[in-house]
């Protein structure tokens, strides 16, 4: 039976360190959710993908009916788009909390593709941003890798446009402190999940380093604790 969890996004949430959320779930995951958060007092909005369903999880119905109306317009329709408009990614963007510099970052990405890299190559999106984050760091926070081998959720929601992105880092900060007062064991346990090495293959696929193709995107996190 699906539990009430309390992931750090969550604890971020409650802890009023983040104005909403925005949750890509199987549509029954997605209903227990969407039933977890309301029975938070959260208002909650639901956009139906067919075999995937994204919750909005926010502070009041027009707070959530605003996220949704901003993944309509972001989300390509059923026909070709003249051109590209970054207004509605920019907007659930902020909506989301997220830092402009890592909207930004996103937001270039998918002008050109969300799998196409900046030389015109196909990738997994995950390969393609963390490569472009690595590029742009002078080192590798582990409080920012979103990327964890096991999946593990991180401190951050978003992908960030460098591990070492100040504004991602003292947001995680924040978030760790909730979790920390929350359960300091379970923080600890996360703490060192994030800190492992990984390699992220071309096609998506995450490995331990040792264990990955030659073409790899190696994030070797260092763990400033």
């Amino acid at each position: 039976m699906w539990r009430d969890p309390t992931p750090p996004e969550w604890l971020a949430l409650i802890a009023g360190l983040k104005p909403a959320l925005r949750l890509l779930r199987d549509p029954r995951r997605a209903r227990a959710e969407a039933a977890a958060a309301a029975r938070r007092g959260f208002a909650v909005a639901l956009h139906d993908l067919g075999d995937r369903t994204i919750v909005y999880v926010a502070r009041t119905p027009a707070a959530a009916r605003a996220l949704h109306a901003l993944e309509g317009q972001a989300l390509p329709g059923p026909t070709p788009r003249d051109r590209f408009d970054p207004a509605p990614h920019r907007a659930l963007g902020a909506a989301l909390g997220f830092p402009p510099c890592c909207v930004d970052a996103f937001v270039a990405r998918i002008a050109r593709g969300a799998d196409v890299t900046a030389t015109g190559a196909r990738a997994h999106e995950d390969f393609i941003a963390a490569s472009e984050a690595a590029a742009r760091s002078a080192r590798l926070d582990a409080r920012a890798n979103v990327f964890a081998v096991d999946r593990t959720s991180g401190w951050l929601s978003h992908v960030p446009c460098a591990f070492d992105c100040a504004p991602s880092l003292a947001y995680a900060d924040r978030v760790i402190a909730a979790v920390v007062a929350h359960d300091a064991a379970g923080a600890a346990v996360l703490r060192a999940r994030l800190a492992a090495a990984v390699a992220i293959a071309p096609d998506g696929t995450r490995a331990a380093p040792a264990a990955a193709p030659a073409d790899a995107c190696v994030l070797a996190f260092g763990d400033p604790a």
